[in-house]
């Protein structure tokens, strides 16, 4: 069973923001961003469109074996949202420490 939970700034980071968020999802090799796909254009039949993942989504990968995924508030409150596999919280910890934040479990 995942590990649901957001990371939340403490009050002294500040640089916690949706694009701060987006390039840390891109220095770590365990976030991997879906590739664009293609789909049938709903308005224009006959035409295709490509459908991309918003950059701040991303799934965690070990080993070669998603273990979880994260995303940005889609509110702009700044926090990240995390489902993880308990065996890769210590992932979690190290990018609080990174991001100055702090790792709240949800409540069940």
């Amino acid at each position: 069973m995942r590990v649901e939970g957001e990371i939340y700034p403490k009050s002294t980071a500040t640089n916690f923001t949706r694009e701060a968020w987006c390039q840390f999802i891109k220095s770590r090799p365990e976030f991997h961003r879906a590739p664009p796909i293609q789909r049938p254009n709903p308005f224009k039949p006959g035409e295709l469109m490509t459908i991309r993942t918003a950059p701040d989504v991303a799934d965690v990968v070990v080993d070669g074996v998603s273990v979880g995924n994260v995303y940005y508030s889609m509110s702009d409150e700044p926090l990240v949202f995390v489902s993880i596999e308990p065996s890769a919280m210590r992932l979690v910890h190290e990018w609080v420490a990174v991001l100055c934040g702090e790792f709240r479990p949800a409540s069940s």
